[in-house]
């Protein structure tokens, strides 16, 4: 029994370092304990084919055919689901994607946020699926109902050695319509490198590859493959700029500090988003963090991307930041109308410089007094500047 223990809290550990972003390594494979891969066995199901269905609800029903694990989610369960129905009615829309699903696990919930997905016309009698349910990208749900409130930070399912209990609900019409509630056992054996740098590096290269390609180079960074790495670093020159940005966070998260020349060429010369990215990932492999990327990022007053530059800042540039900061205000806006200068004026305060008044007014329609005591707020924001020394 004691050493039961051992094992599996050598298991658990392995499993929450291998989860866990954060720790990283300079080459990933060689100093991390082995990766595992779950074998899942449904218990009382003895024919591969029979679907497993839920109580009907409001005509409709949830039913699983299977619970799998492949070399790319390795313990991440993908569910495969199907709906059925048994109603009198049509229901006008099904849409079938796993972000409509919600996976419970001991009892546990996790999905993702909403991305929609193939709808169609549910006639009666219909069935649909099977639905690839794959919740590798699924989180803890934090707060739940009608509508979960689901954080990236939060954790992912992650299936142990053992005995679980396992279902899926569809979100339908503010409902979570359930399946039926499985016991599924566990076995966890050693995960297959060789084979999975194999299949990632060919899922990267295969344009026509049912998974997005940006998805796999997460699930290389997840694994921390570096035998993967140059299949990755590949895509920093892909036309797309999605899986330029998809490439530089994987690359970060990899761990291999010889992609670092190849980053900054991103960082300083590309779209916004993959410039924030890259430098994001220069930092996690021990470049020091320069003021001079996000600066030109900020002052773009871009809305999909300042703000996030404005966080690398904050987050990184330490006793800089602030000044950093008010160099990149519009001293020539004092408008209410400039959400740019109020959003920056509310991050200098936050990160150690003066903290003051900006008037904002999302309509435009602000006074001649609100105005003038803008202009006099970047006045100050100036001259505070003017006798920085860091």
């Amino acid at each position: 029994m004691f050493m039961n223990g051992i094992i599996r809290g050598f298991i658990i550990a392995t499993i929450v370092l291998l989860h866990n972003s954060s720790v990283l390594a300079t080459d990933a494979v060689e100093s991390m304990p082995p990766r595992f891969i779950a074998d899942i066995t449904i218990e009382g199901k003895s024919n591969p084919s029979e679907i497993l269905w839920g109580d009907t609800v409001n005509g409709m029903a949830v039913g699983i055919s299977s619970v799998t694990t492949s070399l790319l989610s390795p313990i991440w369960p993908t569910v495969y689901a199907y709906l059925e129905n048994r109603g009198n009615n049509a229901i006008s829309w099904a849409i079938q994607s796993r972000s409509m699903f919600v996976l419970e696990l001991d009892g546990q919930r996790y999905s993702e946020s909403n991305l929609g997905g193939k709808g169609s016309t549910f006639k009666i009698g219909d069935r649909l699926g099977p639905i690839p349910v794959d919740t590798v990208w699924f989180h803890k749900i934090e707060k739940a109902a009608p509508y979960q409130v689901i954080y990236d930070s939060a954790s992912a399912p992650i299936l142990l050695a053992g005995k679980h209990s396992l279902r899926i609900f569809y979100q339908s019409d503010q409902q979570l319509i359930p399946s039926s509630l499985l016991s599924i056992s566990v076995k966890l054996r050693t995960y297959p490198m060789q084979e999975g740098v194999k299949e990632i590096a060919q899922g990267l290269t295969d344009r026509k590859s049912y998974r997005g390609r940006y998805q796999i180079a997460d699930l290389a960074a997840r694994m921390r493959m570096s035998g993967a790495r140059s299949a990755v670093a590949a895509m920093l020159k892909d036309s797309d700029a999605k899986m330029r940005q998809a490439a530089a966070r994987a690359l970060g998260d990899i761990g291999d500090a010889s992609v670092i020349p190849d980053l900054k060429l991103l960082a300083l010369n590309d779209e916004w988003g993959v410039r924030n990215t890259a430098i994001e990932s220069l930092v996690k492999l021990g470049e020091p963090f320069k003021s001079a990327w996000v600066e030109p990022i900020i002052k773009s007053k871009d809305l999909a991307v300042f703000q996030n530059a404005i966080w690398l800042e904050r987050k990184y540039g330490g006793k800089k930041a602030a000044p950093t900061l008010i160099r990149c205000l519009d001293m020539n806006d004092p408008s209410v109308k400039s959400y740019y200068n109020y959003t920056l004026v509310w991050q200098i305060g936050a990160c150690g410089g003066p903290q003051l008044k900006y008037h904002h007014a999302s309509d435009g329609k602000g006074t001649t007094e609100q105005v003038e005591e803008n202009r006099k707020t970047l006045a100050k924001m100036k001259n505070w500047h003017k006798y920085i020394w860091w």
